[in-house]
């Protein structure tokens, strides 16, 4: 369906009023966020977003709350696009239909394991204009089931337009649109602002994910400048050289600092990311792995067998970590560089056939960031 025209609705599992009713009733609270410039229109003044990373710790919604306040100051016109797995938050499908009446223009794109809940379903029918929540069952770009797989849609995606006067403002994050991810998980989120390419890509992308039709090469890769990428899955095909291992691979591992945790990490091409690591490890870097569930044994006993330290931030099912993300500190042509690689992506084969995003983020404070909230994890209890 092209964008700018809503799907059919589909039939209703609750009465709308319920969800009305429901979704109505859950009040939102946007904590105090760090100083952010401002500008001011007409007699308002406005906090711009900043370019940053934002850490949410089990109870503290901080991922749903930085979209919640982009929505807030996004201006009449302005487009928001959003692509998750998941979506049953209440909070955020309220704010979200606000906007829309407005004047905003919202455009969603859903993986189907939510399609018939009540939230998706206040979505189809109360979002206003050309707004509209499409719903996807399958892999949008891809096909419906690859190396004997099923596959789905599984990226976690905002962009705006326009919000708090700034342009081409991109959130790409771990966290899906659930209360899960607000009560239960450790996520992150990182937010660009002015990044007119990588806006274009998520855009572009986001069209074809709109289309729901199987591509036949769907796998994108594009250099937005010196050490920051973007990356789109499903793979080409199952015999494509992994990204991961590729860019683990290509490391120094001498006086390398890497840090890694992935709330999914097993099977084969789990245990196949896990020897890479191991083997940088063995040569002399310093790796560290923060471990979630499911994490494999055999994933375990590589690292452990190449010294390298791991510790959990799997605390129970309602504290757990559901970040995916690796760091690396190296030196390179006499420089010291970092790296920060985050996004949708878990550590097992299934990943190659869903609808992925990693971004790759050359940016001293965001690596600063990044490694500060692992050492934080690490300590936890």
């Amino acid at each position: 369906m092209p964008p700018g025209h809503r799907p059919p609705s589909l039939p209703a599992v609750v009465t709308l009023g319920v969800v009305s009713a429901l979704i109505s009733s859950l009040a939102i609270t946007t904590p105090a966020s760090a100083v952010e410039p401002t500008h001011r229109l007409g007699r308002v003044v406005v906090t711009a977003p900043t370019t940053r990373a934002v850490f949410s710790k089990p109870g503290e919604a901080r991922v749903r709350h930085l979209v919640t306040r982009d929505l807030r100051r996004t201006p009449r016109g302005a487009v928001v696009r959003g692509v998750v797995w998941e979506f049953t938050s209440g909070p955020l499908a309220h704010e979200l239909v606000r906007a829309s009446r407005r004047g905003v223009i919202v455009r969603l794109v859903v993986g189907g394991i939510d399609c018939h809940g009540p939230a998706v379903q206040y979505l189809r029918h109360h979002l206003a204009g050309d707004s509209f929540a499409e719903c996807v069952t399958d892999s949008a770009r891809g096909r419906d089931t690859f190396a004997g797989r099923e596959t789905n849609l599984h990226q976690k995606t905002w962009t705006f337009t326009e919000t708090g006067g700034a342009h081409w403002v991109t959130i790409v994050t771990s966290a899906n649109a659930t209360s899960v991810a607000d009560q239960e998980q450790y996520n992150d989120a990182y937010q660009s602002v002015g990044d007119v390419e990588l806006f274009r890509r998520l855009k572009d992308v986001f069209h074809e994910q709109v289309r729901d039709r199987p591509m036949a090469r769907p796998y994108r890769y594009f250099r937005l400048g010196a050490g920051r990428s973007v990356s789109f899955s499903p793979w080409n095909s199952p015999d494509q050289a992994d990204p991961v291992i590729r860019r683990i691979r290509d490391l120094p591992a001498q006086g390398t600092t890497i840090r890694a945790t992935y709330s999914n990490w097993q099977d084969r091409r789990g245990v196949r990311v896990a020897r890479a690591l191991a083997a940088k490890a063995r040569k002399g870097a310093d790796v560290r792995v923060l471990m979630s569930r499911p994490f494999s044994a055999a994933v375990h006993g590589v690292l452990r067998r190449a010294g390298v330290p791991l510790r959990t931030a799997w605390f129970g099912p309602h504290r757990y970590s559901h970040l995916k993300f690796m760091t690396a500190r190296f030196h390179q042509g006499g420089q010291v560089q970092t790296r920060v690689w985050t996004g949708s992506e878990n550590m097992w084969s299934p990943s190659r056939g869903l609808d992925e995003i990693v971004l790759e983020i050359p940016s001293r404070s965001a690596y600063d960031s990044y490694t500060r909230f692992f050492a934080d994890v690490w300590d936890d209890r």
